[in-house]
């Protein structure tokens, strides 16, 4: 079971980054602003807060487990089976 929480996490944590970066990737061409204010236009959106959010929280949890970032209430939420079922912040912001 522990091997497949971990892969969960990982796959999860993958799954948001990359559709922060695909999102990110894809307004830069009809960007007509400063590549600055872009990019803080674009993390103001909660959708990307909390996908960044969700890969840092998967990925402290398995990059440093004993660690109290790793440890901690968020962590062992992710790690529960029903939250991979019923309601990733990843699944509601794609």
């Amino acid at each position: 079971m522990a091997g497949l929480i971990r892969v969960y996490r990982y796959l999860l944590a993958l799954l948001a980054l990359s559709g922060i970066a695909i999102s990110y990737f894809a307004i830069i061409p009809g960007a007509h602003v400063s590549r600055l204010t872009m990019t803080v236009n674009f993390f103001s959106y909660f959708t990307m807060q909390s996908n960044l959010l969700l890969a840092m929280t998967l990925l402290c949890a398995q990059i440093a487990p004993l660690s109290s970032i790793g440890n901690g209430r968020a962590s062992r939420l992710y790690a529960a089976p029903f939250f991979f079922t019923w309601g990733s912040p990843a699944s509601f912001t794609f």
